[in-house]
């Protein structure tokens, strides 16, 4: 089944999102974003700091440089 899904671990108040991973059959829908939102929001509701990992939540995270998430941000 076509399942898009972003990988993590979590240690104490840390989120590391190490991969983002969307099925080829559904690629260039926009999923990775919605994911990549969903994630940052999640840690930012929760008071938790990220770790990231994945290239791809490296560059969204470029684009997409609010202080609510960078603040987050742990190496």
């Amino acid at each position: 089944s076509d399942v898009a899904f972003i990988q993590y671990d979590k240690y104490n108040s840390i989120l590391d999102y190490y991969e983002t991973q969307v099925p080829p059959a559904i690629r260039g829908k926009g999923i990775a974003k919605i994911l990549a939102k969903a994630a940052f929001d999640y840690a930012v509701k929760n008071d938790l700091k990220m770790k990231v990992t994945c290239t791809y939540l490296q560059k969204y995270l470029e684009e997409h440089a609010s202080p609510e998430y960078t603040s987050r941000i742990v190496e």
